[in-house]
């Protein structure tokens, strides 16, 4: 999830956020590089997920990641779900 991906992830998850389920959750374990691009893209994914009122969950972010988000201030919407981890 990087500048270089970031766009096209974008693109190849948008519909997810308008086929009206409920919960939505994204695997991040193989996620092996990310950048600011693809910490703007988690976000924009909440964002998505607000105004669809779907329940986004992030399961298994890997530790690279979760140190990125609380560098951001972003760590809580991070947290390993339980239900998937």
């Amino acid at each position: 999830m990087t500048f270089a991906t970031a766009t096209q992830a974008l693109k190849q998850t948008a519909g997810l956020f308008k086929d009206g389920g409920t919960t939505l959750c994204f695997d991040l374990a193989g996620i092996e590089r990310a950048d600011s691009a693809g910490m703007a893209l988690l976000v924009e994914w909440l964002r998505l997920a607000q105004e669809a009122d779907i329940r986004l969950r992030y399961a298994r972010p890997p530790e690279h990641l979760q140190a990125m988000a609380r560098v951001s201030g972003l760590a809580e919407c991070l947290s390993p779900d339980p239900a998937t981890d």
